[in-house]
């Protein structure tokens, strides 16, 4: 082919490009070059009207035919036809819709713009969506409830709701959800509200039994044609009667707990033939000691009765009585730990309206010390010295000896201390078979930190003893007198059963050495 033919041949190919671009151009379509906005307040009141501005706009090349704009908010959907967008053309549309939601939830405003492009037989659409918060809402509600309610008793409520829009409502209705086990009693309230003006005040009233178990908690929701809703937690009581426990005392070996069961009648009507038992479950109560003026105890039985016969309405009443807990617990081993006690209630009527409790109380443990000052020791490899009696300037030394013995729960932290006289010093002479034992020069006193003392020791286990050496040089203010060796001993200690904080105090020891066999009483008073 010459030069000429295939010149010709490219002049051909870039005039078919450029009348196949020039055709594509003028007809090219493309959906995300049809815009759609929505405009309008992002928070709004329920009830309030919403006016949203819609914009739109077609950046094809091509016309836009059978245009339909649908706007699908607050529970309402609504479509608008519209003329043919040109290429290039804009247009707007402002819609008001009423506000339907609940306060704090987020509503999602859609718009959706349908067509059909020029040159097109099939349809598309595109689409804007626009969140709106609902902060309020336009007509305020309240609900009065009894709290708690009596599981089966009628009780009244009370709805109260106002307006604050200033165009009047018309038509509304309330919707009552009410939880299972909720029954309507009297009159049908009426849930029609034919107009409702700006700060007019409503009330609705109504009644009803609801039933459920001691503890439960029941939800009522009322909703005011979906422009308002308030929602009410109501909590069940076991039933007409209350039953209240009450005890004083530290709960441990050897002590005295003095109870006071409280009860009462919270009926608007009596209750007869009322029965009040109260059970006492365990082998740690001294039942000799048990003590209650008003009740009738079967010790076989571990019972008390007690017969108020009629309560009144809203009448209360209190039965109170005593037991002692057992000086000794009864151990055989060493599973023998960590001993409670229950206590059960029970007050019935012919009615057949019962209320009750069951308590179960944990015993701490017993700490018992001991202490002793010597001047013959002959426990431990320690010797005393000086003179007996103790003499004016003169020293004379002494062991101290310290013993605990632990009930049925293991301890923890345990530390014991106590400071020394004036005219005492430490002379660093110890011995413990178990924890450390030393002096604080900082608070002149002893210290004994044993950490863990283990359930039964002293019975099943060793007793735990501590012994230090103590030197007294008495000075002319204690002659004739018995001189202080050691101070108050302080003890304290964590109960890792009952979790509480145990604490005691002990006698200060002096140079009577009541323990010390040899040494007489007239042998501890100070001489010149």
């Amino acid at each position: 082919m010459s030069k000429l033919g295939y010149l010709g041949l490219v002049i051909l190919a870039l005039a078919l490009i450029a009348v196949i671009s020039f055709f594509y151009g003028q007809n090219s379509f493309r959906v995300r070059d049809v815009e759609i906005e929505i405009e309008g307040p992002e928070e709004l009141k329920s009830g309030e009207e919403a006016n949203l501005l819609i914009k739109y706009e077609n950046h094809t090349k091509v016309v836009l035919r059978e245009v339909e704009l649908v706007i699908e908010a607050f529970r309402e959907r609504r479509a608008e036809k519209l003329a043919d967008l040109k290429p290039g053309e804009p247009g707007q549309m402002e819609i008001k819709i009423p506000v339907i939601g609940t306060p704090g939830a987020t509503e999602t405003i859609k718009a959706t713009l349908y067509y059909i492009p020029e040159n097109f037989s099939s349809g598309f659409e595109s689409r804007k969506n626009f969140d709106v918060r609902i902060t309020a809402s336009a007509i305020v509600a309240s609900l009065e409830a009894p709290e708690p309610v009596i599981s089966g008793e009628e009780n009244e409520y009370i709805l109260s709701f106002f307006s604050s829009r200033e165009i009047p409502w018309e038509n509304l209705k309330i919707t009552l959800e009410l939880p299972e086990g909720f029954a309507l009693t009297g009159d049908e309230p009426d849930l029609n509200i034919e107009r409702l003006e700006k700060d007019q005040v409503e009330t609705l009233k109504f009644s009803g039994v609801l039933t459920g178990q001691p503890g439960e908690e029941k939800i009522i929701k009322i909703k005011i044609s979906d422009i308002a809703e308030i929602q009410k937690s109501v909590l069940i009581s076991g039933s007409a009667l209350n039953l209240l426990a009450e005890v004083s005392g530290e709960i441990a070996p050897g002590n005295l707990l003095n109870y006071k069961i409280k009860y009462q009648n919270l009926n608007a009507a009596p209750y007869h033939d009322a029965k009040l038992e109260i059970k006492l479950e365990g082998e740690a109560f001294d039942l000799a000691s048990l003590k209650s003026p008003d009740a009738v105890f079967d010790q076989s039985q571990k019972l008390l009765v007690f017969t108020p016969e009629t309560l009144a309405p809203q009448e209360e009443g209190v039965l109170e009585f005593s037991v002692k807990i057992k000086d000794h617990l009864d151990i055989n081993s060493f599973k023998d730990k960590n001993f409670s006690f229950l206590i059960k209630g029970k007050l019935s009527t012919r009615e057949k309206v019962e209320a009750g409790f069951e308590n179960q109380y944990k015993i701490s443990s017993r700490i018992d010390f001991r202490a002793g000052a010597y001047f013959n020791e002959t426990a431990v490899n320690i010797e005393n010295s000086g003179e007996i009696p103790p003499r004016v300037g003169s020293p004379t030394t002494y062991t101290i000896h310290w013993q605990i013995t632990n009930g049925a729960n293991d301890l923890e932290n345990v530390l014991l201390e106590a400071s020394l006289s004036s005219q005492v010093s430490w002379t660093g002479k110890t011995s413990a078979n178990s924890g450390s034992i030393y002096y604080n020069d900082e608070t002149n006193s002893v210290v004994w930190d044993l950490g863990q003392v283990p359930a039964h020791t002293g019975s099943l286990l060793p007793v735990y003893e501590a012994v230090f050496q103590l030197q007294l040089i008495p000075d002319a203010s204690q002659v004739g007198k018995l001189a202080t060796l050691i101070n108050t001993a302080i003890l304290s200690a964590q109960d890792s059963f009952t979790e509480k904080s145990l604490s005691a105090k002990f006698s200060a020891l002096d140079s009577d050495l009541t323990a010390d066999p040899g040494i007489s009483y007239n042998q501890g008073i100070v001489v010149k």
